[in-house]
């Protein structure tokens, strides 16, 4: 874990042993897309239940970001249900 390159990486996991549930819920918010951390967690000595509480309270601000505008995108460009409803049952879509 020496050869981590990011400072805020560097700087979270230095409190690593001091409070693992809050360090991996920070690392979990920040880097939620990044593989890397996985490699990271999984080399350092946190306790297993440490790190499932804290990956379950750390992935959900940014998945129901992700969620939240990915609906957004899909109604706003006009790929919701109500479009495709018509086309499933025969109809004419967009009516």
């Amino acid at each position: 874990m020496a050869d981590v390159q990011f400072t805020i990486v560097k700087r979270m996991m230095s409190h690593l042993d001091d409070r693992p549930v809050l360090t991996v819920v920070g690392l979990r918010t920040v880097f939620f897309l990044a593989p890397a951390i996985n490699y990271i967690l999984a080399l350092s000595t946190i306790r297993a239940r440490d790190f499932v509480l804290g990956t379950a309270l750390g992935l959900v601000l940014p998945l129901t970001v992700a969620v939240y505008f990915i609906d957004n995108l899909i109604n706003y460009m006009g790929w919701g249900r109500e479009r495709n409803v018509g086309n499933a049952q025969g109809g004419v879509s967009g009516v």
